[in-house]
């Protein structure tokens, strides 16, 4: 039989640069990007799953003009329909 209910926890990693065409020097800017989350997935039959869940987006580094860290940090929310063999 299979289990009614699952909880998933991921994570999303990652970094770059950000690139500046406002400013005479075209500057570019490191940046950092951790996301971690948690989802709630409920199975409606075998090759079927529905879940819910929720994130918060942290950055660092992206202190470029008009762009602030706390602009881009954030909750989000989470809503997927998974197919196939679990």
């Amino acid at each position: 039989m299979l289990p009614l209910l699952d909880i998933s926890a991921d994570a999303l990693l990652g970094a770059g640069t950000v690139v500046t065409s406002r400013t005479p020097t075209r500057d570019h800017k490191a940046i950092f990007v951790f996301e971690p989350s948690v989802s709630l997935d409920l199975t409606l039959a075998a090759p079927a799953r529905l879940g819910v869940g929720a994130s918060y987006r942290f950055v660092g580094g992206a202190s470029v003009p008009a762009l602030a860290d706390s602009d881009l940090r954030g909750f989000g929310g989470i809503v997927r329909a998974r197919l196939g063999r679990f």
